[in-house]
């Protein structure tokens, strides 16, 4: 989360990112703070929470240890 607290942070590759800030620049966008990394702004009253759901899910699954990505694709609680 931003310090705003409304607005949310995430990780995402470049090509991603740019994508999205063409397709849809109500929702996501980067301040200069964060134009030279690989993250991406989104306004949290904007998204639409299926979308939201996909991009928090998309941004563990990059970062998370392979086993626990395994797990929750295969619905265990480990």
């Amino acid at each position: 989360m931003h310090e705003d607290g409304v607005t949310l942070i995430l990780k995402m590759d470049y090509e991603t990112r740019d994508f999205l800030l063409q397709v849809n620049p109500g929702v996501y966008y980067v301040t200069d703070h964060y134009r030279s990394y690989p993250y991406v702004l989104l306004h949290l009253s904007e998204i639409d929470p299926k979308e939201l759901q996909k991009r928090l899910e998309h941004a563990w699954k990059s970062c998370a240890p392979k086993r626990l990505v395994e797990a929750y694709d295969q619905g265990s609680d480990t």
